[in-house]
């Protein structure tokens, strides 16, 4: 049989991690997979399964998607928030014996996007689970999920990659590399503007749309020259020329916490860990001459708050303006 392992790019330590969870049955009922969108996060749970299955008759239907006892369930496209409901009906799903394999899998997806309502009803599934089944929430940032729901579910990061390993790693496929021969500036925005997620970059070199995501990774470099020193009417003036699409702002948000995360490694990382949002670990020092090691922490807490309010459908305008005002006073700590 496959390595159900071997459809997920890197991960190594995640992977070694669940392996030897199930080879020594202390799998646990339930686990956090936090990473950004196109980080693998779907294909690692999914091999989780596969693994678990251990080839029963079955066990082909997970891959297909069509297994009964694997269930996915996610934010319908006309909510943007996961509410109680949506929890009531994952439970009573749960508490049904398993069709075909000896567990039942159930994938969460957009955890981070339950309401108080909703994780405390997720809390007390997690509390008492059936003996026979599985939960893997997914999410972007589990910091925005309750610390009792955190407190039942180990948390299981997915692997950034760094520019380099991204690059080569998407050369290896034929219409990348032809991308990255004719047009090297796209290849490399792509690359870039990933946050180290592999699907990401996928996504940015297949939509032809790709212009928009030079302007996203523009107006983030705008911001942080107008930070050391602050200047409000800059920072005020750049903050509100944001995209007032949610989606959109999100997407400067992200690269904005990425910017600060590698200011922050390169202050305090003793020279471990690969900038994502920089070119260069020298690059990174170059923004954060001139901002203090508590500027540089503040910027990122304050940059993270704001991403994770905009998650709970607050104003665009208000969200904008909030960013620039405690964008500034981080900035002048």
């Amino acid at each position: 049989m496959a390595d159900p392992f071997d459809a997920l790019l890197g991960n190594g330590q995640q992977k070694k991690f669940f392996r030897g969870e199930i080879e020594s049955g202390t799998l646990a009922h339930a686990y956090i997979l936090e990473g950004p969108q196109g980080s693998g996060r779907h294909t690692l749970a999914l091999s989780v399964a596969k693994a678990l299955a251990g080839g029963v008759p079955g066990s082909e239907k997970i891959e297909r998607g069509i297994s009964p006892d694997v269930k996915i369930f996610g934010l319908p496209q006309d909510r943007k928030i996961f509410t109680v409901d949506l929890v009531r009906r994952l439970r009573e799903d749960a508490f049904v014996k398993p069709n075909e394999l000896p567990f039942r899998f159930y994938i969460l997806e957009n955890a981070e996007c339950m309401n108080a309502q909703a994780q405390n009803a997720a809390l007390k599934l997690l509390e008492e689970p059936p003996g026979d089944t599985r939960f893997f929430l997914l999410c972007e940032n589990a910091a925005a999920l309750l610390p009792t729901v955190r407190s039942r579910a180990p948390v299981i990061r997915m692997q950034r990659f760094s520019v380099g390993e991204l690059g080569e790693m998407l050369a290896k496929t034929p219409s990348f590399a032809k991308i990255k021969e004719d047009d090297p500036e796209r290849f490399e925005s792509a690359v870039k503007n990933s946050g180290g997620s592999y699907g990401k970059a996928v996504l940015a070199l297949e939509k032809s749309g790709e212009k928009g995501e030079k302007v996203f990774r523009g107006q983030a470099d705008r911001l942080l020259a107008c930070i050391a020193p602050p200047n409000r009417v800059e920072l005020l003036c750049t903050v509100l020329a944001f995209p007032s699409k949610r989606q959109e702002f999100e997407e400067i948000l992200e690269l904005l916490q990425l910017a600060f995360r590698d200011m922050i490694l390169v202050r305090y990382g003793n020279g471990r860990g690969t900038p994502l949002y920089f070119s260069s670990k020298r690059e990174a020092e170059n923004a954060a001459r001139g901002l203090t090691g508590r500027a540089l922490l503040s910027l990122f807490e304050k940059t993270t708050l704001v991403r994770e309010n905009l998650r709970k459908n607050v104003n665009i305008q208000g969200a904008r303006m909030t960013l620039a005002h405690w964008i500034y006073d981080a900035a002048a700590n």
